[in-house]
């Protein structure tokens, strides 16, 4: 037999149906800022999965290429940066260096062109590419 509630008590179980939010400095007014950046530009950021072998390493897990996420509008001299500071943080061997100017990279589908430093990685083509250090 279901016990009914009188109509003047209030049911503790439900929810308010609006809460009032205070916009203070932490952590919720940064959330406030960071959401109402990115309703105003109406923007998402495209994304791609990348993998990047490099030539003559040692490797880390038996030579596992780097993987990571780029824009689809960052250049190539981008992602070597990236790709660069991704290997040194895992301690790969051998130990390459910083400077990105020192490398190619190449597109493991295509032609074997290196890639223009100033091309976005989105208009490569490709998903996997390929480090080789310059001579």
């Amino acid at each position: 037999m279901a016990v009914s509630q009188p109509s003047n008590q209030v049911n503790v179980w439900k929810k308010p149906m609006r809460v009032k939010r205070v916009k203070k400095w932490g952590l919720l007014r940064s959330l406030d800022v960071f959401h109402a950046f990115f309703k105003k530009k109406k923007e998402v950021a495209d994304l791609m999965l990348i993998s990047i072998n490099i030539h003559e390493s040692t490797g880390h897990l038996l030579s596992c290429p780097l993987r990571f996420l780029v824009r689809v509008d960052d250049t190539v001299f981008t992602v070597i940066q990236t790709a660069l500071r991704s290997y040194a943080r895992q301690g790969r061997l051998p130990v390459l260096g910083n400077n990105s100017d020192d490398f190619f990279l190449y597109c493991a589908n295509s032609d074997f062109i290196a890639l223009s430093p100033v091309v976005p990685i989105g208009r490569t083509g490709g998903r996997n590419f390929l480090l080789y250090k310059k001579k």
